[in-house]
């Protein structure tokens, strides 16, 4: 038995005063608690009811911390605090949570027994178990509401935007002392907009789920205005299911006609899915449609994760990238301002899931191509027609920097290069086909992505606009300029459009950063209420659907200082015989 030296004088004396103050019950709990945490070695789990707790180490240290004291019941009987913890876990599934992660069915059952015939080890043991559940059910709850079910650093597709941290012991301790179990988690729920919608989107579907459903449409030729056949029935009700379709009074709903109002329907579900919106049902329309209700719910679920990894606030004044959406917003006091679409990055070359902050933008940009796409998209080329780089007003250098030395394109033998060898850089420079425009806006970070204009504008016509080499090309680069630029630099605004009519290249300094988020969203609500499904282009969705599917892992490395915070307290030890001489009066 460890001696009072291990621990600090204050808990000594707290653990002295709490043995004088508690009821029989509570030393009986106390010793049973201690007893169990003791057993547990370093290397083993915390196992209540046959299975291991998520939240080992945090449980250990809150239970030390306060001395073994039961923090949901009191003198043998579970508390309202419980209570309402229990029956608010209930609904982890309204959340597009997972109730079996949070030990609803074993709470259950234990509260089952706790209402028979037991006699007082029974119960003691039984509230031991109760406390660890739901404790553990509480911080496992809160971290995945705050930071989500999955830690995105674990997946393939890197998530680089910081979650936001949080006091989570704390809150069980405020939590539990102040009665407010209901406000402190709803205070854990995510607030954005977005997030709210998308829950209302779940609610839908999983009602249609419940009322069996859509079914499959028959395989044939397109489907377009003046068609007949029992193929249009199968699409007027899969139309009707997610009500694209709204029936007018006294229509018949088993029209084999492919009138106008069906029409209409259609294109508002190609609108919704990002589609060609032409009213013809051909065969990437067909294969939308035809999308199980499941696979829907499990898109719905996926993107609600997505939202539990952003930080509560994004910004005042942001621009969010939508690589899966092909779109870009600009937001103001959580309304979005303007709208756009952008390019991302072709399938093998991914655009990034990042957050920066927009610093400055420059006006006749150079382009710098990337050491990557000279060697595998240039170099081909080159080897070809070394006159091609002065075709497209390119400049070759040796090295990097203010020392770079120019080299004459036609004296490299292009041939002996490669990619483990290729000791130049490419330049474009300023002109009308440079591959950045006329602007790039930029945000510095580790992957050197950045937003700018195109010499390629017809590629915005495209439904599906993957064809960059990681950057995002913009669909309207002079009208987010005016945003951007609004008030947020030292030229007046009179000069900026001068700037733009010449070929001088020129930096502009922003004197108030913009936020800029690039993110990956499948499935979201936009802003005229309009729930959006879009292909998951990076089959990031799958990863994390999987991911999703198996219960959580120790969750205790994640409520650690930078993550979600965790108060300190001294790690814990046996009890003084004194002490515990104490406690077993």
């Amino acid at each position: 038995m460890q001696t009072l030296k291990n621990y600090t004088p204050w808990l000594a004396v707290l653990a002295f005063c709490y043995a004088l103050s508690a009821s029989a019950d509570e030393r009986a709990f106390a010793e049973q608690l201690r007893e169990r945490i003791e057993a547990v070695a370093v290397d083993m789990p915390l196992i209540v009811d046959h299975r291991p707790v998520y939240a080992q180490q945090a449980l250990i240290q809150h239970y030390t911390a306060h001395l073994f004291k039961p923090v949901w019941s009191k003198n043998g009987r579970l508390s309202p605090q419980a209570l309402q913890l229990i029956e608010a876990l209930s609904h982890a599934e309204s959340q597009g949570l997972d109730a079996d992660n949070y030990h609803t069915a074993t709470v259950a059952r234990h509260l089952q027994t706790l209402q028979g015939s037991l006699d007082s080890n029974e119960r003691i043991k039984i509230l031991v178990d109760m406390d660890l559940l739901l404790s553990d059910a509480f911080l496992t709850y809160s971290t995945h509401m705050l930071q989500g079910r999955v830690n995105p650093e674990t997946l393939t597709s890197k998530w680089e935007i910081p979650r936001q941290t949080f006091n989570i012991l704390c809150s069980l301790d405020d939590a539990v002392s102040k009665d407010c179990i209901d406000e402190a988690l709803d205070n854990l729920t995510p607030k954005h907009q977005g997030y709210r919608l998308l829950l209302k989107a779940l609610a839908d579907y999983r009602q249609i789920k419940a009322q069996g459903g859509w079914g499959r449409i028959a395989s044939g030729p397109k489907l377009a205005l003046g068609n007949v056949g029992t193929r249009v029935v199968q699409l007027r009700k899969r139309l009707a299911a997610t009500s694209d379709l709204e029936p007018e009074p006294d229509a018949d709903v088993d029209s084999t006609l492919f009138d106008a109002p069906l029409k209409e329907a259609v294109k508002l579900f190609q609108q919704r899915h990002g589609l060609a919106d032409d009213g013809v049902v051909g065969a990437q329309t067909l294969a939308a449609l035809d999308v199980s209700i499941e696979a829907r719910i499990e898109q719905l679920l996926v993107n609600l994760e997505r939202w539990r990894w952003l930080p509560s606030d994004l910004g005042g004044r942001y621009i969010l990238v939508n690589i899966a959406g092909f779109e870009l917003y600009f937001v103001e006091d959580n309304k979005v301002v303007l709208k756009m679409p952008v390019v991302v990055g072709k399938t093998y070359r991914k655009t990034p899931v990042f957050s920066g902050k927009m610093t400055y933008v420059v006006i006749n940009p150079s382009w710098h191509v990337p050491t990557s796409i000279a060697v595998k998209d240039k170099l081909p080329v080159l080897r070809k027609n070394p006159d091609y780089l002065q075709q497209h007003n390119m400049k070759l250098y040796r090295g990097w920097g203010a020392n770079a030395e120019e080299i004459d394109p036609l004296s490299v033998d292009w041939r002996k290069l490669n990619e483990h060898h290729f000791p130049y850089h490419i330049v474009q420079q300023p002109g009308p086909d440079n591959a950045l425009g006329k602007i790039k806006f930029m945000f510095p970070n580790k992957y050197n992505v950045y937003l700018h204009d195109t010499s390629e504008p017809w590629l915005f016509k495209k439904t599906e606009r993957s064809f960059s080499s990681g950057c995002i090309r913009v669909g309207k680069p002079f009208v987010l300029a005016d945003y951007v630029l609004e008030n947020n630099t030292r030229l007046k605004k009179t000069a900026i459009p001068d700037l733009f009519k010449q070929s001088e290249k020129k930096t502009l300094s922003l004197k108030h950063a913009i936020p800029v988020h690039v993110l990956y969203w499948t499935a979201w609500v936009d802003d005229s209420g309009k729930l959006n499904f879009r292909k998951d282009i990076y089959g990031r969705d799958r990863e994390l659907a999987k991911a999703l599917q198996s219960l959580p892992g120790e969750i205790s490395s994640r409520i650690q200082p930078g993550l979600v915070k965790a108060q300190s307290a001294p790690s814990y030890t046996a009890l003084d015989d004194t002490i515990e001489n104490k406690l077993n009066r």
